[in-house]
């Protein structure tokens, strides 16, 4: 029997996965279609996505040319299905996939169903008038596995259903995407202005989700009177959000414990939250009223509750809070290659005599266990508030802390000692710059340096601090002088995605080798030292 060359195998495969969707996988979205409305061309495409849903099988793809789409109303959702795949992005002449382009066609699926939403200059969402109401949800993934996809588009305009709905209803949850139980694969999507209110999730709201979010932009969503103004999950998930950015998203905290927790990404999930090459700027979580309640809000950027944390190579700026306007975290934590700068924590009077708040404006740890909470690579500069502006701990717990740079941060609590101003709280420091690390308390005993082994009270010299360039300068005492063990396995690149372990001959290797760098020696910092050299010679 005669067999066919490889190579000629190999393409014929390839050719039939090209063509397969247009013998009948794909189905064509085209708003204004006046043809057959079969899906089968762009000619003959869907005038409606809730129509070519309707009509999709497992295996199918579902593609939407450029235009604005909305639910039939308010209760409606387009509903995504487990093996369809949603995507976004096409001019409506393209013959492949890949020639889509989601940013020059904009495929924008809109809660505005009555197409009659305003906007004035006041600041956002108050100056967002809906004159007819929206969709609760504007995409429907319940129950759905991560075969389906919802890929290059922009969602947007959701907001909590018909007039009336009550606070807890369903349609107050997830405005974006409503996903209980549900595991959907989106990519290259924009979530702007999203709203939900007395409930969880402005943009995407997950439970029991195994979600995998990707390269999407998240850009003015909100949540009153709940958590998570970007993404909220709960229950058993495992979520990872990579290569994402969250701008300008709030969570508004109304006094009550459960509400306010999570400008970007409000996490209380028992399983594990995965955050990785992310941009976190100018996310808010605040409260509704000046004083009262029993809590404050937490975390601007993320607050995780109960489950794991784990961040890489994610970026905190301008963001606020009054505890934790970086990141606040009650359960295991493992913070990396990270950068936080400019990030401010305020005060807030939880009653008349009572105030709380103003501290971690880069991470603030509630830890319940020892060593839950570890900081490994990281660069804190700059940030605000009245004490441990760095780096507070709370509860019993310890915070590790390895590698990082913790310096030129602001404290205005009244009578605060230089050396709490940075890091406060319980915490063990290795091979880090820690401003003050070492100024006495008065009417302590003064630090003792053995306890904090590799550790450096020296300027870092980075690149322009009150600009947030935290690169290490050609004299960095930082370079070469961090711990290689520290660095998690698996973890090879900085914060540039540039190569972690870089051995410059300009600098004494005070730090420790060995392990993935072997004789490099990681610098401290979020960013590596790129200097192309041949390793030091030794006799």
């Amino acid at each position: 029997m005669r067999t066919r060359p490889a190579q000629h195998t190999f393409a014929l495969a390839l050719l039939a996965g090209l063509t397969a969707a247009a013998s009948g996988g794909v189905l064509r979205v085209r708003e204004g279609a006046v043809g057959a409305g079969t899906g089968a061309t762009w000619e003959d495409a869907f005038p409606t996505l809730q129509g070519a849903l309707a009509a999709a099988s497992a295996g199918d793809e579902v593609w939407v040319a450029s235009g604005t789409y909305t639910p039939t109303d308010a209760t409606s959702s387009f509903v995504a299905s487990s093996g369809v795949a949603m995507f976004g992005g096409f001019a409506g002449t393209e013959t492949v996939r890949d020639q889509r382009d989601w940013n020059a066609n904009p495929t924008i699926l809109s809660g505005d169903v009555g197409r009659d939403d305003t906007f004035s200059t006041g600041a956002w969402p108050s100056s967002w008038a809906v004159n007819s109401s929206n969709a609760g949800h504007v995409i429907d993934a319940s129950g759905v596995d991560a075969t389906a996809i919802i890929d290059g588009f922009t969602i947007t305009l959701g907001h909590t259903g018909p007039s009336g709905t009550p606070a807890g209803n369903a349609l107050m949850f997830g405005s974006g995407v409503f996903a209980p139980a549900g595991s959907p694969t989106v990519r290259h999507c924009r979530f702007i202005r999203n709203l939900a209110a007395f409930a969880h999730g402005g943009a995407i709201y997950l439970y029991d989700s195994d979600a995998l979010i990707e390269d999407c932009a998240f850009d003015q969503n909100y949540v009153h009177l709940g958590d998570g103004g970007g993404v909220f999950l709960a229950g058993a998930s495992n979520v990872t959000i990579r290569g994402c950015t969250f701008n300008a998203c709030t969570t508004v905290h109304g006094g009550s414990g459960g509400q306010g927790q999570g400008g970007a990404i409000g996490s209380q999930t028992t399983g594990t939250l995965t955050v990785e090459r992310c941009r976190f700027t100018s996310n808010v979580a605040r409260h509704f009223y000046t004083s009262g309640g029993i809590e404050i809000a937490r975390g601007g950027g993320i607050s995780s509750f109960l489950g794991s944390l784990v961040v890489r190579a994610c970026e905190f700026r301008g963001n606020e809070a009054p505890g934790g306007a970086g990141i606040y975290t009650w359960g295991p934590t493992e913070v990396t290659n990270s950068l936080f700068w400019n990030n401010r924590v305020y005060e807030y009077n939880l009653s008349p005599v009572a105030g709380d708040g103003g501290y971690g404006a880069g991470v603030a740890a509630y830890t319940r266990n020892p060593g839950s909470t570890t900081i490994i690579n990281c660069s804190m500069v700059r940030n605000q508030g009245a004490e441990g502006v760095g780096v507070q701990t709370l509860g019993i717990g310890t915070v590790d802390i390895r590698n990082s740079i913790i310096w030129g941060n602001i404290a205005s609590g009244a009578g605060l000692p230089p050396s709490r101003w940075g890091v406060k709280g319980d915490f063990e420091a290795r091979y880090s710059c820690i401003q003050d690390l070492l100024t006495p308390i008065p009417g302590e005993d003064p630090p003792n340096p053995a306890d904090y082994p590799g550790c450096i009270v020296i300027d870092p010299l980075l690149v322009a601090p009150t600009s947030g360039d935290l690169h290490l300068m050609a004299a960095s005492p930082a370079i070469d002088a961090a711990e290689n063990a520290s660095v998690p396995v698996g973890v090879t690149t900085d914060l540039d995605a540039l190569a972690r372990f870089i051995d410059d001959p300009g600098a004494p290797n005070v730090g420790l080798p060995g392990g993935a760098g072997g004789s490099a020696i990681v610098d401290m910092g979020a960013y590596e030292r790129q200097t192309p050299c041949q390793p030091d010679l030794t006799t």
